[in-house]
């Protein structure tokens, strides 16, 4: 019933999506209301469906029993699978939570001893702002 019901919702959707062109002309148009009771009359034909074909029906819950199987196994597949590619954190408990970076390691000066001591080359005065 899935199934159907992402059917109805993508054709419902595409309905809604305007034609290219200049559609204005054309003959065939299809209302909205007409699309709506179009629409429930599908959904009420589909209600009475396991009424008519009771066989079907049984054998779609037990395809449908076998699919949720198979998903939840895999599911649990993949959860261990992420679990052991995650490895071991000793018990501590992963929060999520940021850690504030280290302080940064004090690196070598690039300048020689030298080219430390040489004196300020700048302006004498500093350029006079106008007001």
């Amino acid at each position: 019933m899935f199934l159907v019901k992402v059917a109805f919702w993508l054709a419902v959707l595409v309905l809604l999506i305007p034609t290219g062109g200049d559609s204005s002309h054309r003959s065939d148009q299809v209302g909205a209301g007409d699309a709506m009771s179009a629409a429930y009359a599908a959904v009420d034909d589909l209600r009475g469906f396991c009424g008519r074909q009771p066989e079907v029906c049984e054998i779609a819950g037990r395809v449908g029993s076998t699919f949720t199987e198979k998903a939840q196994v895999g599911a649990k597949m993949l959860y261990e699978f992420l679990k052991d590619q995650a490895g071991d954190h000793g018990g501590a408990t992963v929060t999520g939570s940021v850690t504030e970076p280290a302080a940064p390691k004090p690196e070598a000066p690039s300048l020689a001893p030298d080219e430390m001591q040489m004196p300020w080359r700048g302006p004498e005065n500093p350029p006079r702002r106008r007001s």
